[in-house]
């Protein structure tokens, strides 16, 4: 073969021998067209980020156990580097957290007085501020710039605060207006304190003063409400306002293990609540109370008479036999408790819980095992007990859930998981007692993995469903009761690298096609490019030389940080042979994590 050298001194090698052209894909190139690879790299991410996780899963690998990166923490979520290289997500259903003055910090709902006179929860991740008397809102709801505010038509006197109450004594003779908050909104309602008070006109109608700030408060047709964006998404939302009386739920007998004691005001007798009817009017909520059960001469005292607000976008709910066309998405009485089976001495159900747990996070990414699990805090019976979870349907605040509709929600034909336990402290000695589903490879994983990365794209959220077993969903031994803010989907997983940019040769020159390939000036050059790992993480990149379909060379960077612009060695001495004149040559890239190897980019 004849080299010339070029007025650089650079073997030109007739250069119908050497050059580098883009090798067929999904069909042939056409002769000059454009370059089909990016220019430029992405933006980086954020370095402190990177850092973090980086270090995070350095410090994973050289202590054996996982390490969390907290930049990664959110208000229901943490991420673990793993010492194996993958990553675990902590996924809960409701928030554990909020952000106050920068820091993460437990939710607190107890209730204190700010320096500008108000009322305020420790942390709680919707902003809520109540009156610390006189006028001006009783409670102002603020979630990601919109807002909600109630208010009572007259000046309130100060509150008498207890752990996450506030108590207005007296708005009306006989009557103290109560405000309850937890950690995803609040509920208000009027305490009727005797039949004298119950006589009053002004209960007849009972009027509160709303204003919004980037949202729109709507009436539901079954008296339900809810304050919705432009979109028209719900960013709080309230069921049908009820009233009750202070006769309590049914004890569970004696001898069994026996339910938390629990007052009326938090656990009524299911048939001493009445809906009351309400009105939305421009700046106005109007709820309309029973006056048959104010009057009636077996109603017990206090009454309560309620409309409650949440955030929306947390979504559980539960489902009854017993009033089968009922949605609970907003009775904060009931959803106290994710309840499951028929309820012991009463019979009432049975009842069946949904969860809706977000996997948005881990979109894409190689599952390697999931779990689901949650704290059982009463059980009937003091034997262990079985209780199933299934993979559900997803739901949506905006569309009532009932036993009536959500016959088709259990999907799969049988249950992906079934577990025994027991738990009530007084009558079993048994604490709480923490329910874990999916330690089974075959149970809980492979619908998480459908989620994720299924051949019908991510999915922002998965369902799941826990109900007793059929042939004992009546049985009330089997009765149970979980606490929602426990339910917990844990994701072991990793995220493969993205396939490299800016890859080229050094100094850089324009992709050829098949037809029409690009000559080189060298038969051992040098590449540069950047690869990219999702999760932050340390990864390699490599490249490889190929003829056809033959790999000729393959040349590795190292261990780099992600997002870094790496140079390959030169192509070793002798790869591309000089005696084949005209021989094309094409190469490509990915890049690779502790784990997994991402694609490779497209031939040039």
């Amino acid at each position: 073969m004849t080299l010339r050298f070029g007025a650089a001194g650079w073997p030109v090698a007739l250069l119908a021998a050497l050059v580098v052209g883009s090798a067929p894909t999904a069909g042939p190139a056409s002769a000059g067209a454009p370059p089909r690879r990016p220019v430029t790299a992405p933006a980086a991410p954020d370095r402190a980020g990177v850092t973090e996780a980086v270090r995070a899963a350095e410090a994973a690998r050289r202590t054996g156990v996982p390490v969390e990166i907290v930049g990664e923490r959110t208000e229901t979520a943490r991420v673990f580097a793993n010492p194996s290289g993958t990553r675990t997500l902590e996924q809960h259903l409701l928030p554990v957290r909020a952000k106050r003055g920068g820091e993460w910090v437990p939710i607190d709902t107890r209730l204190v007085r700010d320096a500008a006179g108000g009322v305020v929860p420790g942390a709680t991740p919707v902003g809520l501020r109540l009156s610390g008397g006189g006028s001006g809102p009783l409670v102002t709801a603020e979630r990601d710039g919109a807002e909600l505010a109630l208010s009572w038509p007259a000046p309130l006197p100060a509150p008498v605060l207890d752990g996450d109450a506030a108590t207005y004594p007296e708005v009306l003779p006989g009557v103290d207006l109560r405000v309850r908050v937890n950690a995803v909104g609040f509920s208000q309602f009027l305490v009727v304190k005797d039949a004298a008070a119950a006589a009053n006109p002004a209960l007849r109608r009972i009027r509160f003063g709303t204003s919004t700030r980037n949202l729109t408060l709507r009436a539901g047709p079954d008296g339900s409400s809810a304050a919705v964006d432009a979109a028209g998404r719900a960013v709080f939302a309230a069921g049908p306002p009820v009233m009750w009386d202070s006769t309590p739920e049914p004890p569970e007998a004696a001898g069994v293990a026996a339910a938390d004691t629990r007052s009326a005001e938090a656990s009524p007798a299911p048939e001493r609540r009445r809906a009351t009817g309400v009105e939305v009017n421009p700046g106005e909520l109007v709820v309309i109370p029973d006056q048959k059960m104010l009057s009636a001469p077996q109603t017990r005292y206090p009454v309560y008479i309620d409309p409650s607000y949440s955030a929306a976008q947390y979504r559980w709910t539960l489902v009854n036999h017993d009033d089968p066309a009922k949605s609970y998405w907003t009775d904060d009485f009931y959803r106290e408790d994710a309840r499951v089976g028929s309820v012991y001495g009463s019979g009432d159900g049975p009842w069946r819980t949904f969860f809706q747990m977000n996997v948005a996070r881990v979109a894409r990414a190689t599952v390697a095992r999931a779990w689901f699990s949650i704290s059982m805090t009463h059980t009937a019976d003091c034997a262990e007990t079985s209780v199933e979870l299934w993979h559900t349907r997803l739901i949506d605040p905006g569309t009532p859930v009932t036993w009536n509709n959500s016959a088709g929600h259990w999907l799969g034909g049988a249950a992906l998981d079934t577990r025994k336990g027991k738990a009530n402290k007084s009558a079993c000695g048994q604490p709480p007692k923490l329910m874990e589903f999916g330690l089974s490879p075959d149970t809980v994983t492979p619908v998480v993995r459908e989620a994720v990365s299924g051949a019908d794209g991510p999915q922002e959220a998965i369902g799941f469903g826990l109900r007793i077993p059929a042939a004992n969903e009546g049985t009330q031994l089997y009765w149970k009761r979980f606490k929602p803010s426990t339910a917990l989907l844990n994701i072991e997983y990793n995220t493969a690298p993205e396939s490299p940019t800016s890859v080229s040769t050094v100094p850089p020159s324009p992709c050829g096609t098949a037809a029409a390939p690009t000559p080189l000036s060298t038969a051992t050059p040098t590449f540069s490019g950047v690869g990219y790992d999702p999760n932050g993480d340390n990864v390699t990149n490599e490249l490889e030389i190929l003829s056809g379909e033959t790999v000729l060379a393959g040349l590795s960077s190292g261990t780099v940080g992600s997002g870094s612009v790496v140079r390959w060695s030169p192509v070793p001495s002798g790869t591309l042979p000089t005696d084949q004149p005209g021989a094309v040559f094409s190469y490509r890239a990915r890049t690779r994590d502790a784990g997994l190897a991402g694609p490779y980019g497209e031939r040039c």
